[in-house]
């Protein structure tokens, strides 16, 4: 049983979600930090509160500081053989971290694409690896004028698919665009 009271594996079930491009960022950031925090880079918890407030605020050194001695002391109880700042583990720790890390790989390539269809040069744009044992999710984008693309991530290839067979799959499982 999960922590949630129910089974937690049932062979061949999918759960999909359906959300708009700004809820998508949000899932994707919070698969990035949950993935950190549980590999023990708790500082990122500091980037996400703290940092957004900005530097103009004239308490911002002072709670940067406290922020910064209250997760270290965490981190400390959390993870006592992690020693320093900036000490955390890796891939493969895991398995939770790291299928996090492949939710937000996922959701992060396809919205890269998807918004900029020429390409570019950061990471978002490069083909997500696969770091966990559990299949690697498929996005479905929904355009503004109505049409359906699924593109999902290729597992033995790593690459980005988005065909007119995968458009036929759609429209035949949910009954047209």
């Amino acid at each position: 049983m999960s922590r949630y009271g129910m089974p937690s594996k049932i062979p061949g079930d999918e759960y999909v979600l359906h959300m708009d491009a700004e809820t998508a960022q949000i899932v994707a950031r919070a698969c990035e930090l949950y993935a950190r925090v549980r590999c023990g880079q708790f500082e990122e918890i500091q980037h996400l509160t703290v940092w957004p407030q900005g530097e103009k605020d004239p308490t911002f050194c002072e709670r940067i500081q406290k922020c910064r001695e209250s997760l270290e002391f965490a981190k400390k109880a959390a993870f006592p053989e992690l020693n320093g700042p900036g000490h955390s583990y890796g891939v493969g720790k895991f398995r939770d971290s790291d299928t996090a890390w492949n939710v937000y790989q996922a959701v992060r390539y396809i919205m890269a694409w998807h918004e900029h269809p020429e390409g570019g040069y950061t990471v978002n744009f490069r083909e997500p690896l696969k770091y966990s044992d559990a299949p690697m999710p498929r996005c479905e984008v929904r355009d503004g004028n109505l049409e359906w693309r699924e593109c999902f991530i290729d597992p033995k290839t790593g690459e980005l698919v988005n065909t007119d067979a995968a458009v036929e799959k759609f429209e035949k499982k949910y009954g047209g665009k």
